[in-house]
């Protein structure tokens, strides 16, 4: 019953913005796993059963394919989220080239080369999306999705660095997020505007600003 059940069950992806099927569909990957979940307490069970005899090899197969299943769907969905945090940060030109800082526009460029290497884990997942195949491929998925969670960690760090340099010189980008922080240093000198739409973060009296757009005046 639970292999044929399992032949069956396969990921579902989701659209990132205008970039494809990028991510796991959440509400039916949340449910994959908590079927992992119920799986693992029948076998768990089974094994406990005087009568599992001769199927006990078999019990212990289907115990290590629903390890192997949620360790690499937890990864997946981790590489993830650290990939769609750094992907809206890097993904603004003016942070491509820069903005106001060096750091940022190396960051951004060595980004590039994980980024691409994420698309290359999703498409390989949507190519065979059945759980079971996909999860327990031989060519070591999961060190390639430790390496980039590796990677994805070392430049959140990078970015957080930055950040917390800038709140030391401007308290009230504490009470921002770092992607708002980046978006204010990146686009301020040109767009000043920008700012506005934190302003009721930052401080408790103000709401909005106007910004005279006539440089001359």
């Amino acid at each position: 019953k639970i292999s044929e059940e399992w032949a069956e069950k396969s990921f579902e992806f989701a659209e990132y913005r205008d970039r494809g099927s990028l991510t796991f569909e959440p509400e039916s990957t949340a449910q994959l796993l908590a079927e992992v979940d119920e799986t693992q307490i029948q076998l768990g069970l089974l094994l406990q059963s005087r009568y599992v005899g001769d199927i006990r090899h078999e019990v212990l197969g289907w115990m290590d394919k629903m390890l192997a299943v949620q360790t690499i769907t937890e990864k997946f969905l981790r590489t993830q989220t650290l990939w769609m945090q750094l992907e809206s940060i890097f993904s603004g030109t003016d942070v491509e080239r820069g903005g106001n800082s060096e750091h940022m526009a190396r960051l951004s460029s060595l980004f590039k080369g994980a980024d691409r290497q994420y698309e290359t884990l999703m498409s390989r997942a949507r190519q065979d999306s059945t759980a079971l195949r996909c999860c327990l491929q031989p060519d070591g998925l999961e060190e390639a999705l430790d390496h980039l969670i590796e990677q994805l960690q070392r430049f959140k760090r990078g970015t957080s660095q930055f950040v917390d340099l800038k709140r030391g010189g401007f308290a009230r980008f504490f009470f921002l997020t770092d992607n708002a922080v980046l978006e204010v240093l990146s686009t301020c000198d040109r767009q000043p505007a920008t700012i506005g739409k934190y302003l009721d973060k930052m401080f408790d009296n103000i709401a909005a600003l106007e910004f005279d757009e006539d440089p001359s005046r």
